[in-house]
């Protein structure tokens, strides 16, 4: 049996073994995506945690002119989710959509707040997780307010090499908040520094 992508999330957060394993580990469903295929839409209540076992995935508000704001990418080993639906129930704000053939492991969120109520290794792990969560939320916003586009594109490029060459250059630049054009412009600059 294939080891699970969220045992080595979850090992490496709670860095201890977690009690009661074994009722996420069964609460675990497995999906694959195929490329460009939805895992949920704006407007969905999806309350599931989901985590990238293989494959690449997008979050992504659509605009009513059919243009996307790329929110972020999900490699491998990386979870992901609404938190306003996780928290309210709230439809969500934006879409989750893969952008190479994918296979998820998801779980149902209440199981996660269940073990959190009954086991402080697993409510330390939630919160971890959350807080990783928000720092990484912390740091795109101060990207995306305070820098200017170039520097952006550099930033990309020094945090997450691989997704430059795993992402197409209309999917970047939806990231970064330019014009597919305005991106091209940039790498043509930059190469000739």
């Amino acid at each position: 049996m294939t080891r699970l992508a969220a045992e080595a999330l979850m090992s490496r957060v709670a860095q201890a073994p977690l009690p009661d394993w074994r009722v996420f580990a069964d609460a675990i469903s497995v999906s694959r995506i195929a490329a460009g295929a939805s895992v949920f839409r704006a407007g969905d209540k999806d309350r599931r945690i989901f985590i990238v076992r293989s494959g690449l995935i997008k979050l992504v508000y659509s605009l009513p002119d059919g243009d996307e704001w790329i929110k972020s990418f999900i490699p491998e080993e990386k979870f992901f989710a609404c938190s306003s639906t996780l928290q309210s129930g709230a439809a969500a704000g934006f879409g989750a959509e893969a952008m190479e053939p994918s296979e998820l492991e998801h779980c149902p969120f209440c199981v996660l707040e269940t073990l959190a109520s009954l086991h402080i290794e697993w409510a330390k792990t939630l919160n971890a997780l959350l807080l990783d969560f928000a720092a990484k939320k912390e740091e795109r916003e101060r990207v995306f307010l305070t820098m200017k586009p170039a520097d952006r594109f550099l930033w990309l490029k020094s945090t997450m090499p691989r997704l430059i060459d795993r992402v197409p250059q209309k999917d970047l630049a939806a990231y970064l908040g330019v014009t597919p054009v305005g991106l091209n412009r940039i790498i043509k600059r930059l190469e000739k520094i």
